[in-house]
């Protein structure tokens, strides 16, 4: 499954979430308890929740790393759902697939 390409957010494994939430933040590697002392968020929340498509996709989608880092993540902190949509954005962009395709 890790290479195949989910529908949507929520057919992504848990080893897909994680590494897309530490591409997030630019890192090549870590834990899910390192993800979720950054974000503010519960480790299980983060690998197995689900999400409407919210801010987070769109931030990781159109802002700028540095931007992201410095003015979206801090008002992120606590919210999962942005975190998870974050991470989906990040798997997409990742794999190819233009911002605001319908894929």
């Amino acid at each position: 499954m890790q290479n195949e390409r989910p529908r949507n957010q929520n057919e992504m494994t848990p080893e897909q979430r994680l590494i897309s939430l530490l591409h997030v933040f630019g890192w090549t590697g870590g834990t899910i308890h390192q993800v979720a002392q950054e974000t503010g968020c519960s480790a299980h929340d983060l690998l197995h929740g689900s999400a409407p498509l919210c801010g987070g996709f769109f931030a990781v989608r159109t802002c700028t790393s540095e931007f992201n880092r410095r003015v979206n993540f801090p008002r992120a902190k606590g919210d999962a759902d942005w975190w998870i949509s974050a991470a989906w954005g990040q798997w997409l962009h990742e794999n190819g697939v233009p911002a605001f395709s319908k894929s």
